[in-house]
């Protein structure tokens, strides 16, 4: 039991929470197509955060009936990307989507795309193709701090006002 009753009044919880997030893209092939060359690729280590993360909680009644309590909370939580965020994780598959623009010089007007006579200058790359992960990034936590004041109006309904505080750190984004 993570619960412990100090007296009528206190009541205090904590916890610790175990984490491992591990992600990698397996080994991987792919044919050839009228665009590319056949591939293949070796498995991928993305990034493997372990970590033990708290939660503390606490409420003390003001109130000798117990009506109006104080609540306050702590907790950390740790940003992971998860397979289920595949329009980012995808991005570092290189046997997903990717692309190389170009302009098309139809240059006998026949309207039907000749390939390579009519590869007209280069746009742009887009896609896993350009996509490099960054090893060294470190785990996003964000911590939460709440203080709260409750107050008992009826039986089953009570009116509460509080604070967030709330603190992310070691963000990163797609560039």
């Amino acid at each position: 039991r993570d619960t412990l009753r100090i007296g009528d009044r206190l009541t205090v919880n904590a916890g610790l929470r175990m984490e491992r997030y591990h992600a990698f893209l397996p080994p991987q092939s792919k044919p050839a197509g009228p665009f590319s060359a056949a591939a293949d690729f070796g498995r991928v280590e993305l990034y493997d955060w372990r970590g033990v993360v708290p939660r503390f909680g606490a409420s003390y009644a003001l109130t000798g009936d117990k009506k109006t309590v104080v609540k306050a909370t702590y907790g950390r939580f740790n940003f992971a990307l998860r397979a289920s965020d595949s329009r980012t994780i995808r991005n570092f598959n290189k046997n997903d989507y990717s692309a190389t623009l170009y302009l098309w010089n139809d240059l006998n007007g026949n309207k039907q795309f000749e390939y390579p006579n009519e590869v007209g200058t280069f746009v742009q790359t887009e896609g896993a193709s350009s996509t490099i992960f960054n090893p060294d990034i470190a785990q996003p936590p964000a911590d939460e701090v709440t203080l709260h004041l409750e107050r008992e109006i009826a039986s089953g309904f009570a009116a509460r006002v509080g604070y967030v505080y709330k603190r992310e750190a070691n963000q990163f984004q797609l560039v």
